[in-house]
């Protein structure tokens, strides 16, 4: 499956706000409102949107993507597309996005320790969980240069 990552801008900002996740994962990911709140007033983060065949199925946060190791600050599929991969599509896209388009060589992000759908989704895309925490989370690393040599002649 592939996926496309585009900016968020006027054009795309109201479905960005309409994308929402399952209640029991409310707990687990800020809204995109919040996400794009916090981009207006951080400009180390980068809001992307997530599509299909040009249909938005989810958001995805980036921050740091000028340092050598990106932050993965928020992401969510929308709650009608769960479970049909394209979670896992949009995390292979932001590691081909970075790999292409930026000098990281890592991205990192934090997972909670009770969100086994999270962890077991970084697993089948090589994203390790590692022993540190962040905040009572679990970090997560993902190695941008084995993704590098994958996608870049």
């Amino acid at each position: 499956m592939k996926v496309d990552l585009k900016d968020v801008v006027l054009d795309n900002f109201a479905a960005c706000l309409n994308l929402t996740v399952l209640p029991e994962q409310r707990e687990f990911t800020p809204s995109t409102m919040f996400s794009l709140a916090e981009a207006k007033v951080n400009p180390a983060l980068a809001p992307l949107a997530v599509y299909h065949e040009g249909i938005m199925v989810g958001f995805i946060m980036l921050g740091d993507t000028d340092k050598q190791v990106a932050y993965l600050s928020s992401m969510l599929i929308d709650a009608q597309y769960q479970r049909k991969g394209y979670g896992q599509a949009a995390l292979i896209e932001v590691a081909r996005w970075l790999a292409i388009k930026t000098n990281c060589y890592g991205m990192w992000g934090s997972i909670a320790k009770d969100n086994v759908a999270a962890a077991a989704l970084c697993k089948r895309v090589g994203i390790h969980l590692t022993d540190q925490q962040y905040f009572e989370e679990t970090v997560v690393y993902l190695d941008i240069k084995a993704y590098r040599t994958r996608f870049v002649v």
